[in-house]
C-alpha cells in the first residue's frame, strides 16, 4: 500500500511538473506566420498564398477569389496571440477587434482550450517544434486548420 501511494505521489508530481513546463512555453506573444486548411495555405513571412483547385472552382469568378485572398491576408498577416501567466490570452489583428479570454492547457493530451466566454471554447491540439507553436483546430466538418506561430522578441 505504501508503494502505491508513493507511485501515486510521484505520478502526480510529474504530471503537475509537465503541465507547468508546457504553460511556461506558452507565455509570451506569438505571431501567426502561416495558416493551412484543405483549401488555402497562407504564409505571412513570405506573403505567399496557395489555393486548392477545388477552392478555385467554388470561386470561379476571379474577383470573388481575389477578395477572399485579400481578406485572408488581412486577417492573418498581423495576427498576434498573447498568453499570460494568469491564464488569460488575447488575439490581436489589425483588421479585427481584439479577442480576450482564458486558456486551459491539458498536457496529457497536448490540448489547449481557448475560452472566449461561457459558450465559446476552441479546443486545439498543440505542438512545440523548435521556436514554433503549432495549433491544430479540428472543425465540425472533420477538416483541420493548422496555425503555425513564432514567438515574438525571443
Amino acid at each position: 500500500m505504501k508503494q502505491f501511494f508513493t507511485f501515486l505521489f510521484l505520478f502526480t508530481c510529474i504530471h503537475l511538473s509537465r503541465a507547468q513546463n508546457d504553460k511556461s512555453l506558452f507565455i509570451g506573444e506569438w505571431k501567426v506566420i502561416s495558416i493551412e486548411t484543405n483549401d488555402i495555405y497562407y504564409n505571412s513571412k513570405t506573403d505567399s498564398i496557395k489555393v486548392s483547385k477545388e477552392f478555385k472552382k467554388i470561386f470561379s469568378d476571379s474577383l470573388k477569389l481575389d477578395n477572399v485572398l485579400k481578406v485572408t491576408k488581412m486577417t492573418y498577416s498581423d495576427n498576434i496571440y498573447s498568453f499570460r501567466e494568469d491564464n488569460t490570452y488575447s488575439q490581436n489583428a489589425k483588421s479585427n477587434p481584439e479577442i480576450k479570454g482564458t486558456y486551459l492547457i491539458k498536457p496529457e493530451k497536448n490540448l489547449i482550450d481557448l475560452i472566449i466566454n461561457e459558450d465559446g471554447i476552441l479546443t486545439m491540439k498543440y505542438e512545440f517544434i523548435t521556436n514554433q507553436l503549432r495549433l491544430s483546430l479540428f472543425r465540425f466538418d472533420k477538416r483541420t486548420t493548422l496555425f503555425v506561430l513564432e514567438k515574438e522578441n525571443q
